[in-house]
Order: C-alpha cells, then sequence, then structure tokens
C-alpha cells in the first residue's frame, strides 16, 4: 500500500510539473502570436506609407518634368 501511494503521489507530482510546462508554453506561444500580429500589423502600415511614397514621387516627377519642357 504504502509503495503505491508513493507512486500515486509521484505521479501527481509529474502530472503537475507537465501542467505547468505545458502552461509556460502556452503562454510563450500567445506572446508570439501578439508580437506576429504586432508585425502584420506594422507591416501593414509600412506598405501603405511606401505606396503613399511612391506616389509622391511619381507626382514629383511628373511635376519635374513639365519644368523641364517649359523651360526649353
Amino acid at each position: 500500500l504504502d509503495d503505491y501511494m508513493r507512486r500515486l503521489e509521484e505521479a501527481e507530482k509529474n502530472a503537475q510539473i507537465a501542467e505547468a510546462k505545458i502552461a509556460e508554453r502556452d503562454q510563450r506561444i500567445m506572446e508570439v502570436e501578439r508580437l506576429l500580429n504586432c508585425m502584420a500589423q506594422e507591416k501593414g502600415d509600412l506598405i501603405k506609407k511606401l505606396c503613399e511614397c511612391e506616389q509622391r514621387l511619381r507626382g514629383l516627377d511628373q511635376i519635374d518634368h513639365a519644368d523641364r519642357a517649359v523651360a526649353k
């Protein structure tokens, strides 16, 4: 009976350790997912800004070409 109780306590202890490791891993996964979501948002913002800058450059290039044509 003592051996059975000792093995039961050992199994409970191992189960608690495993549960703690799973909880820690889940927490790390949630943090990685949060960071990935932030990175995706930042990527979207940067792409939008890049498109706006490229459009502005095209507009400035058109103005530059028009100014050169007038200067000739």
